[in-house]
């Protein structure tokens, strides 16, 4: 039921293995099925008005699923802990929404039971681009069973190497990815996702992620596709990621990066300066600034009168020490008459001890003379 015109909410989901629903007008908040436990390997909602938050009792509901396609809709809030919980879902895009938050740290548990599924198909009769115009989805979705003709063979669209490619038959069962770019997604990147060995692409373009990327993505050894771009990420670019011998796209532009890029070393031969571009403190091939001379990363520059006041509190605080010692001193010396005959003493001892020695001074001076 994809490509078509339908409107309205999902009010609840049908007893079907594949759902697709793209690229129409529904609204409301994500559907659920009607009982928990139903056999849905694939969900399909892109391009649709859908809002609001993921439920957190996912695993509960769709224990099955394979495949969650929810690019350019609306929904918001915290990715849940419970998305963990989908053994199964090894294909996920959650891209052009309003996500905020960090990632889950347990999001490489996600997929973990997933690997080599096969999709089960029925006949080639669908409602795929039908130009079905003001059709009731309630009248469809809200019933326990649908008609044969709405079931079709299962075919997928996901965002990878950066293009739209579509999925189908025996491939969809080696493909695999996490797509969360262009949300509102913060904080660090998750070193667990170097656990989720049978990635083929991972994107968290335009986003807010800070900090370095993690060396553990080097151990995705089944990368073909890493897109990190437009966040604001720092530190020096991990060498180890020249172990992504799979890799055909690769991005980390428009970040915070310094340090030398990853070269010409292996397949990174093949991406030239846009893979680095918006990085002033970047250097190496393939970009022209050389490592030798590259300039330091400029520290903050002091404020003037910051610095002013600091002076002014330093001259201070040693003026205030002299004085306490000073003072000190001298009420010690007035209180303590053994103390003032020794010191005293002393202070003859040294004068007498100057005076010699100016004396033979000037004796040698004259002598030579």
């Amino acid at each position: 039921m994809s490509k078509n015109n339908l409107s309205g909410p999902v009010q609840c989901l049908p007893s079907v293995q594949y759902l697709h629903l793209s690229e129409n007008r529904l609204n409301g908040t994500f559907p659920f099925p009607l009982s928990s436990g139903t056999d849905i390997y694939t969900m399909d909602l892109r391009q649709n008005q859908f809002s609001g938050i993921l439920p957190d009792l996912m695993h509960k509901s769709f224990p099955k699923l394979k495949v969650l396609l929810l690019e350019g809709n609306m929904f918001e809030g915290l990715i849940p802990n419970y998305i963990c919980h989908l053994r199964y879902l090894r294909l996920l895009d959650l891209s052009h929404n309003k996500f905020s938050g960090q990632l889950p740290s347990c999001l490489s548990n996600m997929g973990i039971d997933g690997d080599l599924y096969s999709f089960l198909y029925m006949d080639d009769t669908s409602l795929y681009m039908n130009e079905t115009y003001g059709y009731d989805i309630g009248a469809v979705v809200g019933s326990s069973s649908v008609p044969a003709f709405f079931i079709g063979p299962d075919q997928e669209e996901f965002m990878t190497k950066s293009r739209q490619d579509k999925y189908k038959g025996n491939i969809l069962s080696y493909m695999s990815g996490l797509d969360f770019s262009s949300n509102q997604l913060e904080g660090y990147i998750p070193k667990s996702i170097g656990d989720m060995k049978w990635l083929r692409a991972l994107n968290f373009s335009n986003n807010c992620f800070h900090g370095p990327i993690p060396d553990s993505l080097s151990h995705l050894s089944n990368l073909e596709s890493l897109d990190l771009s437009h966040n604001n990420l720092t530190g020096q670019i991990p060498q180890e990621l020249v172990e992504l011998h799979s890799l055909e796209v690769f991005t980390v532009a428009y970040n915070n990066l310094s340090g030398p890029t990853l070269g010409r070393n292996g397949q990174f031969i093949t991406f030239d300066e846009s893979s680095y571009a918006g990085n002033p403190y970047l250097c190496g091939p393939p970009l022209l600034k050389s490592c030798f001379d590259a300039p330091l990363i400029p520290q903050p520059e002091e404020d003037e009168d910051d610095s002013n006041l600091g002076n002014l509190a330093l001259f201070s605080f040693s003026v205030l020490c002299y004085l306490i010692g000073f003072w000190t001193s001298l009420v010690v010396l007035y209180f303590k008459r053994s103390w003032r005959w020794s010191w005293f003493s002393a202070v003859d001892r040294l004068a007498d001890i100057l005076m010699v020695r100016s004396a033979l001074c000037m004796r040698r001076f004259n002598r030579t003379d």
